[in-house]
């Protein structure tokens, strides 16, 4: 399932999750938030909430740090919901962004955004191409780090080998799986 939206993203990952669960099902979720994105979309208790505290640092506005945290609420409640079913111990999470982060931000102040990366989103420095990246699943030794360098290409092969895959994947497919990293960080490249 893929499921792309905003604040019912997590309310319909969840109910595909319990499904599958029900049914003992093996599964794929793809849950894309919009946050953060420019289309900024979140509740009005949680802006509330960020008004009192008043202006954020690094250029931010209310709304988009109220957007984050519901971003951050919902990826929670995904997490909680694979302990609650039981199925946590045999399931994967990739959580990563798509690009490094925006430069400045409409109506936020001019300070900078990705501090201390340099550079921004559609460019090729650091801060343009470096995003979060947190894996949890079986095998992952929680609070594990690693610092090999993987890139977006590399998901299809991990999918697939962490999926049982056995046969060669064709040369038309980027990336290397991202396996034993997972189990060993320590791997200095795939």
């Amino acid at each position: 399932l893929y499921v792309i939206g905003t604040m019912n993203t997590a309310d319909r990952s969840i109910a595909f999750i319990g499904q599958q669960s029900d049914a003992k099902r093996p599964f794929y979720l793809q849950a894309s938030y919009y946050a953060v994105h420019l289309s900024v979309v979140c509740g009005e208790k949680t802006l509330d909430k960020y008004k009192r505290k008043g202006q954020p640092d690094r250029g931010y506005t209310q709304a988009w740090a109220a957007m984050m945290e519901e971003l951050d609420t919902g990826i929670g409640r995904l997490l909680e919901a694979l302990d609650e079913l039981g199925i946590a111990d045999n399931t994967y999470v990739f959580f990563t962004a798509d690009n490094g982060g925006r430069g400045t931000v409409p109506g936020g102040s001019k300070l900078p955004t990705n501090t201390p990366l340099f550079g921004a989103k559609h460019s090729l420095y650091e801060g343009g191409i470096r995003v979060p990246f947190l894996v949890r699943g079986p095998g992952i030794t929680p609070g594990s780090v690693c610092h090999t360098p993987v890139a977006g290409y590399d998901f299809l092969p991990t999918f697939y080998d962490l999926a049982g895959g056995e046969r060669r994947l064709t040369d038309e497919i980027d990336g290397v799986s991202m396996r034993p990293l997972l189990s060993d960080p320590s791997v200095a490249s795939l």
